[in-house]
């Protein structure tokens, strides 16, 4: 375990080392720099393993890091590199959002058809919402999780790692659709055919929801208004692919006589404020709905048709085989939802000459970290704030939202009027 000591000066010892997060050695590494914690052994990384450390600046203590011929030296597995996997045990280290790792096991499905005997284990993140996801994505035999700390004892019983932590910005990935760029990129494989190109969830995703009844209670009081009900998500776990909640308001108001909507709120007062303003009896949020990822699911299968930012839920969607409308600008559709049976598309089409247009590829941001076209806006402007929405999402309007619901349900129709048809 690691065991944090206090010592001189409100200093930290670090007195046993074993495998720890790349994150976790990055906050590690700013203590060091700031004096707050002193280091008496070598570090052996878990998502990055000896990389991690050589990029890590440790300072006066750098002679501590782990380079490649110790690692292997202590019996830890190479990183993979394309060889053959038959009979084989292998562990991954993943990107923590949902999308991502249900990408990922579109690959590795692919993988398993081509090496027999192969065992994938997939590290589980300290997220308990993150790690909720793992049984219904990772459901095959071929599967088994661990984590999300992994000892070197473990590490040594696995013929080969992978990192799939890090890679959004490689430009390799910018124009293909992700299982695809991970067949390519990661396991060094040409994808000529997925057998199953799409996402896959359990079929047991919607049984047992913590929430259940509460999930039905309100689906039923929406569907005896005897209208087509959506599902409407407004928010990405990035920030800059939200919609903005005017948009969202004026979208619901255009459509109401001929729709009735649930509406996530997804820890946002401000949208479950504005839901509530409105005071419809057929326009509810899903505040206090959704206590498990399967409650989400339950909510989206018993919704006739969704609408939402590019997000987990558009994936969410096809693997429950429900319509779904999405909105993009960080990237162009046919990245994300090139085979999907059950999608529409709006692609956001902006441009700042010579600053930035969609699509972007900025994935996430954070307070403070803007975007181009908020910089260049903080820059005409002669100020310093972090907006609420990028530039381009805010000449989004609630009519062309209307515009993708209305060829969604001109495509696939809805379960209570003719029958949904891919």
């Amino acid at each position: 375990m690691i065991l944090l000591c206090p010592v001189d000066s409100g200093q930290l010892l670090l007195e046993q080392s074993m495998f720890i997060s790349t994150e976790m050695g990055q906050a590690m590494s700013r203590e060091i720099s700031e004096g707050r914690l002193k280091l008496n052994q070598r570090l052996v990384p878990v998502h990055l393993p000896y990389e991690g450390l050589l990029t890590m600046d440790y300072g006066e203590h750098n002679h501590l890091k782990v380079e490649l011929k110790q690692w292997l030296s202590m019996g830890l597995p190479q990183q993979y590199q394309g060889e053959n996997l038959s009979g084989k045990r292998l562990i991954i280290f993943p990107m923590h959002g949902l999308g991502d790792q249900m990408y990922l096991a579109v690959a590795l499905r692919y993988l398993a058809t081509l090496y027999p005997g192969l065992k994938v284990t997939i590290v589980k993140p300290s997220i308990a919402s993150a790690e909720q996801w793992y049984p219904l994505i990772y459901f095959e035999s071929f599967y088994e999780t661990t984590g999300p700390v992994v000892k070197p004892d473990e590490m040594r019983g696995y013929d080969y790692y992978l990192n799939a932590e890090h890679f959004a910005h490689v430009s390799e990935y910018n124009g293909t659709y992700p299982p695809e760029f991970y067949i390519r990129h990661f396991f060094h494989h040409e994808p000529h055919v997925i057998v199953e190109p799409v996402p896959q969830i359990t079929p047991d995703s919607i049984k047992d929801t913590p929430n259940g009844s509460a999930v039905s209670s309100i689906v039923r009081s929406l569907k005896q208004k005897g209208k087509p009900l959506v599902f409407v998500n407004s928010v990405s776990t990035g920030r800059v692919r939200d919609l903005p909640i005017n948009t969202l308001i004026d979208f619901i108001k255009l459509s109401e006589d001929r729709f009735s909507f649930l509406v996530s709120s997804f820890n946002r007062p401000d949208i479950q404020e504005a839901v509530s303003s409105m005071n419809l009896s057929h326009v509810q949020s899903t505040e206090g709905l959704i206590k498990h990822v399967r409650d989400l699911c339950l909510i989206i299968s018993s919704c006739d048709l969704v609408i939402t930012t590019d997000s987990g839920i558009t994936h969410l969607a096809e693997a429950l085989s429900v319509p779904c409308g999405s909105v993009f600008n960080v990237v162009s559709p046919e990245e994300r939802t090139k085979p999907y049976r059950f999608s529409e598309s709006l692609n956001v089409d902006f441009k700042l000459e010579g600053i930035c247009e969609t699509p972007c590829y900025v994935h996430a941001l954070k307070d403070g970290n803007l975007c181009p076209g908020m910089a260049y806006i903080n820059n005409d402007e002669n100020e310093r704030l972090f907006y609420d929405y990028p530039p381009c999402v805010t000449h989004l309007e609630g009519e062309h939202l209307v515009l993708l619901l209305d060829a969604l349900f001109e495509t696939f129709g809805w379960k209570g009027g003719k029958e949904i048809h891919g």
